[in-house]
């Protein structure tokens, strides 16, 4: 493994990625709500809570697409950083998923609460490959459950 993964600054924050993923969500959500409708015979009150969840689902997923800040996720050769309103160390960044060229990052820190961040290879396309080596190098990746019976 590369202990000596080089400095990188990557954006991090705005991603068109992650609205797009609550859309889509929102959108089975609707479909399930939909076919219920559809198939029942008549009307009843839970078809009502349901139609209600939807909407808030949908007003709670566009809210949350739609706060996302400027940020930059930073490898200083020594620690990783966050910059968004102000500069604040992270202690660890864990992959959770990763598709080549869309990653899901975890952020734990000290001082905020813990961060899920999507970061995309077409944001930078130059820095993806130190970004990938840095968090080889210094990220963790998310662990696989263990046997059962240990």
């Amino acid at each position: 493994m590369n202990q000596n993964a080089p400095s990188v600054s990557y954006p991090a924050g705005r991603s068109r990625f992650y609205p797009l993923v609550l859309f889509v969500l929102w959108l089975c959500c609707m479909a399930v709500a939909v076919t219920w409708f559809l198939k029942s015979a008549r009307f009843v009150w839970a078809q009502g809570a349901m139609a209600g969840l939807v909407i808030l689902l949908g007003a709670f997923f566009w809210r949350e697409g739609h706060r996302q800040v400027n940020a930059s996720l930073l490898w200083s050769g020594q620690e990783w950083v966050w910059t968004a309103e102000r500069e604040e160390p992270v202690c660890q960044v864990t992959v959770c998923v990763d598709f080549q060229n869309v990653m899901l990052l975890m952020l734990d820190s000290r001082s905020a609460r813990r961060r899920w961040v999507w970061v995309l290879g077409t944001a930078s396309p130059r820095l993806w490959l130190p970004l990938r080596r840095a968090l080889t190098a210094h990220g963790r990746p998310l662990a696989a459950p263990g046997p059962q019976g240990s």
